[in-house]
């Protein structure tokens, strides 16, 4: 297994209460803030130069 300085994983409520606009606005959000330049240097930024991330949707 890789070393990693960051484990992240995404919960994304992809449920009825969510509408189409909000999920929309959930991802476009999510996508922007990952090609963000300042993110991006962030992720690689610790000792090991490793993020891992992993997004779920759930619903009902």
């Amino acid at each position: 297994m890789q070393r990693v300085d960051l484990a992240l994983v995404l919960a994304v409520d992809a449920s009825s209460s969510v509408d189409r606009a909000e999920f929309d606005l959930m991802i476009s959000g999510y996508a922007a803030a990952f090609r963000d330049a300042e993110i991006a240097a962030a992720l690689l930024a610790g000792p090991a130069g490793a993020s891992a991330m992993a997004m779920l949707f759930w619903s009902g």
